[in-house]
């Protein structure tokens, strides 16, 4: 609610300024560097996911595992020293935050929206609760059938993990695309 809340009063700014030229360039200079950096996140030829699995393949070589897997058994080990504990937090901080531009998202379009203040909470309160649904049906799956579950969750974090650069590369340009397409528009129409 303070995200949105937050971001209403940014918006109220941003509409006080005014539809100005600079704005709409920073707002296209910023969508074309969002575009930029979910195409370099994620390579989209398969040459490029060749290199990237070849370069994976050489790190995981090289090191046995991937260095999220040694921080995770380092942070859950008892005798785990508090650097290994606050470097695997920072890191689960950084990827957290990349994981919030879908959520980011949709508080954008709701803080466009024409939608008040309670049809805008309303609407952010359902839209969390889809989105904790899954891991809250597979927390409880865990917690009562733990040994039937547990082989298929794991194939589904593997899965997941191996895909979650994807997605997130996917979400950011096509953030990107719609601030640029929104800006460029916009300063054509001015």
């Amino acid at each position: 609610m303070a995200l949105l809340l937050g971001a209403s009063m940014l918006l109220d700014m941003l509409q006080a300024a005014g539809d100005s030229q600079p704005l709409r360039i920073a707002q296209l200079v910023v969508g074309i560097g969002l575009m930029a950096l979910g195409a370099r996140m994620e390579p989209w030829t398969m040459a490029g996911k060749e290199r990237r699995a070849a370069r994976r393949a050489a790190k995981q070589a090289r090191s046995g595992s991937s260095l999220f897997v040694r921080m995770r058994g380092y942070a859950t080990d008892a005798s785990a020293p508090i650097g290994a504990v606050v470097v695997f937090a920072l890191t689960a901080a950084v990827i957290e935050a990349a994981s919030m531009v879908p959520y980011l998202a949709a508080i954008g379009l709701l803080t466009a929206s024409e939608l008040s203040l309670l049809g805008r909470s309303v609407v952010l309160f359902g839209y969390c609760l889809v989105m904790i649904t899954p891991a809250l049906l597979l927390l409880v799956a865990r917690l009562f059938l733990h040994d039937d579950v547990s082989p298929v969750l794991n194939r589904l974090e593997a899965f997941l993990s191996r895909h979650m650069n994807g997605a997130t590369a996917w979400v950011v340009f096509l953030v990107g695309l719609y601030l640029a397409g929104d800006g460029l528009n916009r300063l054509v129409q001015s």
